[in-house]
């Protein structure tokens, strides 16, 4: 089809979506839609030689979708005069909205493009002005009942109550009607809410995605906002179950338990000078079970959970990796932080684990500590108990911070001997608990229960219990990382990458809604080496490294 044939047919689509029957079979309708997107996207790229930014649909747009055609139906029986004129007045809101070019959901399948569902990054008080420079504007926003301001209350937050808005109901007596005449639904009964109302008279709806909502917005008033950004810049394959990852300068370094965990898993390094494509170097096999990764320096220190090792890398040549130490840890090391000449690592259980009736009893985990001052000669050097199945650690100068995934136990240890790791809190955090990142003076703590919280503990007196606040996100997160005054978060089976402000860490501290942004795959780990961030999503065995420019 060329691009006149286009044109013809981007026509007939948008006349037919005026038809009465348009929205009564949902199927066509939807599928009429999305040839409409992609047609306008397949012009506009031809037109202005531009290429299509990759995104993928998520449940949030279908469900949006289908809230819409809901809405249609429960108006069908309406005085049919009526709904020809509201008809084609939804049709010029329609078209309005998908007129506008950054509006329309971009389609694509090349997957090395270097922005994709660009978002602006935003504060509650860049917020709180943008909504001050609306309501100066001479906008109006109105919603009803039935189909509240979803966008606008995930995307603003408590500014949304302040946003120019009336709610519109069939009771005449509760519409301001000195503010517009567009809520009365007997001269209007098919308008679709919620809806925004610009002095021009022009208008749209908003039952768009949080992201697109402000480039609309900021389309149709003086309003602005800052434009950084985030989109994806490649995504590659890894081998099957990557588990851990760590970044140094240009190189990007993943450990993968691999397809068969007998025959051991792999260390893969890659060049990402050009993020837009990750340039493989070289694949190093481990023992059998590779856990986590820590590198510092000209070294990679790799734990292997199967084989209670601590393996050491010299990458002062990262095209080709060399061995050259190994040191037994205790049972089942399960992560490791090198902080100087030393390595901090947790195990679920010590080497002589007791028995009970001939079954192992696990009673507590292990904080071990390795000097590894002389990386070819590594040396246990002390060793302590904490909690029972500590699944990560964070250390600063003095302190190592341990997280227990079974006893739910935050345990804050002094290291500043590190022959001699001695207790200094414990304080209970609850169950499931399975990642912590420094920041400054707080330590966030994800809880993987129930709805999954990320708690914001002060821990500017060690030797008080710290003292926490809640931030209740949407999904279950697995794994945190702190840079830059952000906390940076991956939710697995919602497959959400969010980001927080972690000067104001509150519900308030998204920075790109509680929706935050779609990976491909369920997200394990992401490592944040500013502008970008890495992460590591799996699904049915197959495994990715998603690069986003933040």
């Amino acid at each position: 089809m060329d691009a006149k044939q286009k044109e013809i047919r981007i026509k007939e689509l948008e006349e037919a979506m005026n038809a009465p029957d348009f929205w009564a079979d949902k199927n066509r309708a939807q599928a009429a839609i999305k040839e409409l997107q992609n047609l306008k996207v397949e012009i506009e790229s031809y037109d202005q030689s531009v290429t299509a930014v990759p995104v993928r649909e998520t449940a949030a747009d279908i469900s949006s979708v289908s809230n819409s055609f809901a809405t249609f139906r429960s108006m069908k029986n309406i005085v049919g005069v009526l709904i020809l004129a509201s008809v084609a007045l939804f049709g010029l809101s329609i078209f309005l909205f998908l007129d506008q070019k950054s509006s329309v959901p971009l389609i694509s399948k090349n997957i090395s493009d270097k922005t994709a569902n660009v978002k602006p990054v935003v504060t509650q008080n860049v917020i709180a002005n943008f909504v001050t420079c609306l309501r100066d504007s001479g906008s109006s926003f109105y919603e009803n009942g039935n189909m509240e301001s979803v966008a606008e209350k995930s995307l603003f937050g408590v500014a949304s109550y302040d946003l120019p808005f009336a709610t519109c109901t069939t009771d005449e007596t509760d519409v301001t009607k000195s503010k517009f005449d567009f809520c009365m639904f007997k001269s209007d009964p098919t308008i679709k809410y919620p809806v925004w109302v610009f002095p021009d008279g022009t208008q749209f709806d908003s039952s768009v995605d949080a992201g697109n909502l402000f480039t609309l917005l900021s389309q149709k008033t003086k309003c602005s906002l800052p434009r950084p950004s985030i989109g994806l810049a490649a995504r590659i394959s890894l081998p099957p179950d990557a588990i851990s990852i760590a970044v140094s300068e240009q190189y990007v370094y993943v450990v993968s338990y691999g397809p068969d965990r007998e025959a051991g898993g792999s260390l893969q390094v890659f060049d990402v000078s050009d993020t837009s494509k990750p340039l493989l170097l070289h694949t190093t096999l481990l023992k059998h079970g590779p856990q986590a990764i820590a590198v510092s320096g000209k070294f990679a220190y790799i734990v292997d959970v199967a084989d209670s090792l601590l393996e050491i890398f010299d990458i002062s040549l990262p095209s080709k990796p060399v061995r050259i130490a190994e040191v037994s840890t205790l049972l089942r090391p399960r992560s490791i932080v090198v902080q100087g000449k030393y390595a901090y690592i947790t195990s679920v259980g010590a080497a002589n684990v007791k028995t009970y009736l001939g079954f192992p009893k696990q009673e507590n985990g292990y904080l071990q500590v390795i000097d590894i001052s002389n990386p070819i000669k590594p040396l246990p050097v002390g060793q302590t108990v904490v909690g029972e199945y500590p699944v990560d650690v964070a250390v600063d100068s003095h302190y190592a911070y341990v997280l227990s995934h079974n006893s739910g136990d935050l345990q804050i240890l002094d290291v500043s001997i590190p022959t001699e790791p001695s207790l200094v809190s414990n304080t209970y955090i609850g169950p499931d608990s399975v990642s912590l990142a420094l920041s400054g003076k707080y330590l966030y703590v994800t809880i993987s229960a129930a709805q999954g919280q990320i708690l914001a503990l002060d821990i500017s007196n060690p030797n008080r219990p710290p003292q926490g606040r809640l931030g209740v996100t949407p999904a279950r997160p697995v794994w945190l990382f702190s840079s830059g005054g952000n906390v940076y978060s991956v939710d697995y089976p919602s497959k959400i990458f969010q980001i927080f402000d972690a000067t104001q860490f509150d519900d308030q501290s998204y920075l790109y809604g509680t929706a935050g942004v779609s990976t491909y795959g369920n997200p394990v780990r992401v490592f944040i080496s500013q502008p970008y961030a890495y992460i590591i999503s799996e699904e049915d065995k197959n495994s990715w490294l998603e690069i986003f420019k933040i």
